[in-house]
């Protein structure tokens, strides 16, 4: 059994008590050279778990081929027979951009890592969505890596501009974090130039915001992983995978970070 974050410790514990292995893959993109494929081919496990699904993922391919059950963490595409979980991340950025919008924004930046990871590439998308369908432009788009400092950086980059925007969402919580400091060093976390924020996840518990930002929030890592251990149990016992795919809803928190733009 491998496992290395907070999530997987949950989904283990519970697997254990009904005696079922469980092999962690990383989100590695030269996954199909990785030597969890020794470990496949000799069938010293019952069941894997595939982290941070990809676009064009080739671990999905290459278990689909091995006849090992798995299941994805994160959605794939439509009509891969297989088990996934995930988030509609999409719908995140979506619903946090269309409250934005709603309050008067039209400047609004997106903060986004910079890789191909299928979360990712979904809440960009929800974020270009719903610019589109208000015919709002993407000038604000900034993919970096996901850091405090870029998060930051990028932030104070953004408002040097002769037109900043007036509103920014991150894609991760270390991004936000970054972010909500350089708008707070600023002078534009809060009071009349206040710069609206939202932060997928919301910020990390070492944060030294104060401010309560508004933030799209998944469920709790204990009930996420009582649903995946309970998905890993039905693919063990042969459920079909088809049968075994589910997408939570995420919700969108305004805190008070999300306000009208200032004149």
């Amino acid at each position: 059994m491998i496992y290395s974050t907070k999530p997987v410790s949950c989904i283990s514990r519970e697997l254990a008590r009904h005696d079922i292995d469980l092999l962690l893959i990383a989100d590695d993109e030269r996954a199909d050279s990785h030597s969890y494929m020794r470990l496949v081919e000799s069938r010293r496990v019952d069941a894997l778990i595939v982290a941070h699904t990809m676009d064009n993922d080739p671990r999905l391919t290459h278990l689909q081929e091995a006849g090992i059950p798995f299941l994805a963490l994160g959605q794939v595409p439509s009509g891969l027979p297989c088990a996934w979980f995930d988030f509609d991340n999409h719908a995140g950025t979506w619903q946090a951009t269309q409250h934005l919008i709603a309050l008067g924004h039209q400047r609004i930046a997106l903060l986004s890592e910079d890789n191909s990871r299928a979360y990712v590439t979904a809440r960009r998308q929800g974020w270009r969505d719903a610019l589109s369908e208000h015919g709002l432009p993407e000038t604000w788009l900034r993919r970096i890596s996901p850091t405090r400092r870029s998060g930051f950086q990028a932030v104070t980059e953004l408002m040097s501009l002769p037109l900043p925007p007036t509103a920014i969402i991150t894609d991760s919580d270390l991004i936000g974090d970054g972010a909500a400091m350089s708008l707070q060093l600023s002078g534009h976390l809060s009071g009349e130039d206040a710069v609206s924020l939202v932060v997928y996840d919301g910020l990390p518990q070492d944060s030294i915001i104060e401010q309560d930002v508004a933030a799209v929030l998944q469920s709790t890592r204990h009930r996420v992983g009582r649903q995946i251990a309970d998905m890993i149990r039905q693919l063990v016992t042969n459920v079909s995978p088809e049968m075994l795919q589910v997408l939570w809803q995420p919700e969108f928190h305004p805190g008070k970070t999300t306000l009208a733009p200032s004149a």
